[in-house]
């Protein structure tokens, strides 16, 4: 599926807990060496040194709203103005109702219409395409797509059973666990004006459902149950972005040289070296956030845009990837 794109982005915001857990500390609660897996495996085989985690009591919605807090301001909108609210994380406050509610009550953002939408680490752009979809319909002019992800307390599930059982492949389906932080984020777009050269450009997505067991997780009553294949999907990621980059380009009017900046998915160092080489861009153009936040899901694209600012007029390429599988790659000018 593709789509041109309506709209452009106003203002970006993030939200990073304070604390630091380092992933070598994980990996000795889990006893991993028992496995021969060495406690630095996460930070030197990924490169994930460390994630955030945030309290207890915190709430994606408070995260979320932090973030979009910042994107309001720099995009020089206030409550008022704001029509839609979009929530993309894969957990939210409550299973009902909709966690943008929430985040509308902590902003004041009354004239806004909310809703949820999930798919998994590619909800956020996700949740992008949508807002720009009902903007291009004239149902709105101002969207606030935001996220908030706390995965700390299903990583923390996870060790339960990693440390009790006896089974290398068993342990290793669940390392993947281990590799995530929590963060908020958030985006403002509005209508773009005619005739300007900024604004999202172009949408392109693709699914592959056969591969939804790869990565996937429920809480049944309290006991937690899944797995994260990182190795097996991360193999299928690249190989959907493979098939959609050639035509991205020609769907842009752009060549590798076009793009200044990517913004990709990044469950760790090697997948993140591999979405490069594929959209043809050097590891330079591509800003790091793993190292020390791990992988943010959704999170990832307003955390990367709020740390590492362009300047206007800056072409940035996004590669998304999600369980499921599924990956999408979007072309923005600043």
């Amino acid at each position: 599926m593709h789509m041109p794109g309506h709209t452009y982005i106003a203002g970006i915001g993030s939200s990073l807990p304070t604390q630091r857990v380092a992933s070598n500390d994980l990996l000795h609660e889990v006893r991993s060496t028992r496995f021969g897996i060495p406690e630095e495996y996460i930070s030197t085989e990924l490169g994930i040194e460390e994630r955030r985690v945030a309290p207890t009591k915190t709430q994606p919605s408070d995260l979320a709203a932090s973030a979009s807090i910042i994107a309001m301001q720099k995009a020089g909108v206030s409550p008022e103005d704001i029509d839609i609210i979009i929530f993309c994380g894969i957990e939210g406050d409550f299973k009902e109702p909709a966690t943008a509610h929430n985040v509308q009550a902590k902003l004041g953002t009354y004239n806004a219409v909310c809703f949820d939408t999930s798919n998994a680490c590619q909800g956020f752009l996700t949740g992008v395409s949508t807002a720009d979809a009902l903007i291009s319909a004239g149902s709105a002019e101002t969207a606030l797509i935001c996220t908030a992800e706390k995965p700390s307390h299903t990583m923390f599930g996870f060790m339960k059973p990693m440390r009790e059982t006896s089974q290398h492949d068993e342990f290793m389906k669940l390392v993947g666990s281990l590799t995530v932080g929590d963060a908020g984020g958030a985006m403002v777009i509005q209508r773009k004006p005619a005739n300007s050269h900024k604004g999202i450009k172009h949408f392109n997505y693709t699914s592959d459902g056969k591969y939804a067991k790869l990565c996937y997780y429920k809480d049944d009553g309290g006991s937690i149950e899944g797995q994260m294949d990182m190795r097996r999907i991360c193999g299928r990621v690249i190989g959907l972005h493979k098939k959609l980059m050639p035509q991205t380009y020609e769907l842009l009017g752009w060549t590798p040289a076009s793009v200044d900046m990517l913004i990709c998915h990044q469950a760790g160092k090697l997948p993140h070296k591999k979405l490069a080489a594929i959209a043809g861009q050097p590891v330079s153009k591509a800003p790091i956030t793993y190292a020390k936040y791990a992988n943010l899901a959704t999170a990832t694209f307003p955390v990367a845009m709020d740390e590492h600012p362009k300047p206007a007029g800056t072409n940035v390429m996004f590669m998304g990837a999600g369980s499921g599988v599924t990956s999408c790659q979007i072309g923005a000018v600043l």
